[in-house]
């Protein structure tokens, strides 16, 4: 397994000046936004083994991604792009000239991979600061099939074993960019602080109505199959995927909005098999958005669905025993936390997209998780421009909209909230918004909420 190095490219057009540009947006609330070509669809943020923040943008398939330094949080943003180049484009100098590279439906931070010598297995090199980025073909040996690519920030490559009887294994292979752009790929890695070392990593496409489960990230492991019983087919297996810590294991998390269900798993390293141990129901839609995040403290992780254009939080802890072998998957309930829009601040919740991307965080740091959900259609000053709006939700509460958040100058069309995401930059959660309208990224210093007065990311 080698690493490829990087080569710096051309700047990017940023906005970066005094904190007084910030007053074009409502609150005050200071932004700094990245802009290039396609972003907004995808952001993510990560933090290297040296505590400095990395914050991931990009468009949907087939535009790729771009990776910037954020730092530690100790003055204001640079921007400044890190030495790389774009990654999973078609033009992309790290993918063969001619092979297609396909942009996985969200960015998906990946921790610090340790890659090892191939004759001795003994450890060669560290990688901090990846991330999850699509489905292709490393350009620095041409013996390795198309797979799915994790790229690091330092210019490490790692393309994992693909299923090769897969369509999507097919398209790649048949080099037909129609079949392969008809492909959607979902990738996820579990929550973490950077400091995960070579994670697990679950894929799935709804085309083939399968997923797999890489049980860590390095190049040429071969993936397990996590694939539903065929009454799911036709039903979108494979629209959404998650990876979160449940009783002491790693559960991949699988949807299948068309019945309205999401599939969770594990899997036994040793065998390489898969148990399907619960199923989260609800109405046909479930699912279409999937994320996980250790919400209320324990040491589960927490669900965050789709269901409708509402966001049901299922809890780690509710969690039901794995079933029999031969028996249905066992109904993981519900909490009493459902996040619905609220015509508050922002309107036509009916139509706003509210719920196509979620991420948790302590954004004003009272010591308790805050939601951010986004709403890429919502109307705010008589303009379509989006919003995010932002919660504090407790078990049992009424768990209300607590702020909204959309630019104080509202653009038509601009999809602010098409994506969030969220990550420490030095010791404050931070949000990262993509406007895909308007192909910026928005890295969100302060977010207004109840108890930010007077914090230090909050001066204007």
């Amino acid at each position: 397994m080698r690493a490829l190095q990087v080569l710096l490219f051309a700047s990017t057009a940023l906005t970066a000046c005094s904190w007084s540009v910030y007053n074009d947006y409502k609150s005050d609330t200071p932004m700094f936004a990245i802009s290039n070509r396609a972003f907004g669809a995808r952001v993510a943020i990560t933090t290297d083994t040296e505590g400095n923040a990395i914050v991931g943008a990009g468009g949907v398939a087939p535009d790729g991604a771009r990776f910037y330094g954020l730092g530690q949080g100790t003055s204001e943003p640079s921007g400044a792009p890190l030495t790389n180049s774009a990654q999973c484009e078609i033009a992309s100098d790290k993918i063969t000239a001619g092979s297609a590279c396909l942009s996985a439906t969200t960015l998906s931070p990946a921790g610090v991979l340790q890659e090892l010598d191939a004759k001795t297995a003994t450890l060669k090199q560290v990688h901090p600061g990846c991330f999850a980025i699509g489905y292709g073909r490393r350009s620095d040996t041409s013996d390795i099939e198309p797979g799915p690519i994790v790229y690091c920030t330092d210019g490490g490559l790692y393309t994992m074993k693909p299923a090769g009887d897969s369509g999507l294994a097919k398209a790649f292979a048949s080099r037909n960019e129609q079949e392969i752009r008809a492909q959607h790929v979902a990738m996820a890695t579990v929550m973490h602080d950077g400091k995960s070392v070579n994670p697990g990593i679950v894929v799935a496409t709804d085309v083939d109505e399968r997923a797999w489960v890489y049980p860590t990230i390095r190049s040429q492991v071969d993936p397990i199959e996590i694939t539903a019983a065929a009454d799911t087919r036709g039903e979108k297996y494979g629209a959404a995927v998650a990876m979160a810590r449940s009783k002491g294991a790693h559960i991949f998390l699988v949807s299948a909005p068309g019945i309205g269900k999401v599939f969770a798993w594990t899997v036994d390293e040793k065998t390489a098999t898969s148990q399907n141990v619960a199923c989260l129901e609800g109405s046909v839609g479930l699912g279409e958005t999937l994320h996980a995040a250790n919400f209320d403290g324990d040491a589960d992780d927490d669900l965050f669905v789709n269901d409708g254009g509402t966001i049901k939080v299922f809890l780690g802890k509710d969690r039901p025993a794995a079933p029999a072998a031969g028996q249905p998957c066992a109904k993981w309930p519900e909490s009493s936390i459902v996040l619905k829009c609220e015509e508050k601040g922002a309107t036509g919740c009916a139509t706003s997209g509210f719920g196509s991307t979620v991420a948790v965080g302590d954004f004003n740091k009272d010591g308790k998780k805050d939601v951010a959900i986004g709403a890429p259609f919502a109307v705010t000053d008589g303009v379509a421009s989006g919003a995010v709006y932002l919660y504090s939700p407790t078990v049992g509460g009424t768990n209300e909209v607590l702020d909204v958040r959309y630019l104080g100058k509202p653009q038509e069309n601009a999809a602010f909230g098409a994506s969030v995401a969220s990550g420490l930059v030095g010791t404050q959660d931070t949000l990262v918004v993509g406007a895909r309208g308007k192909n910026v990224a928005y890295v969100v210093w302060c977010t207004g909420l109840p108890g930010t007065a007077g914090s230090a990311r909050c001066r204007k």
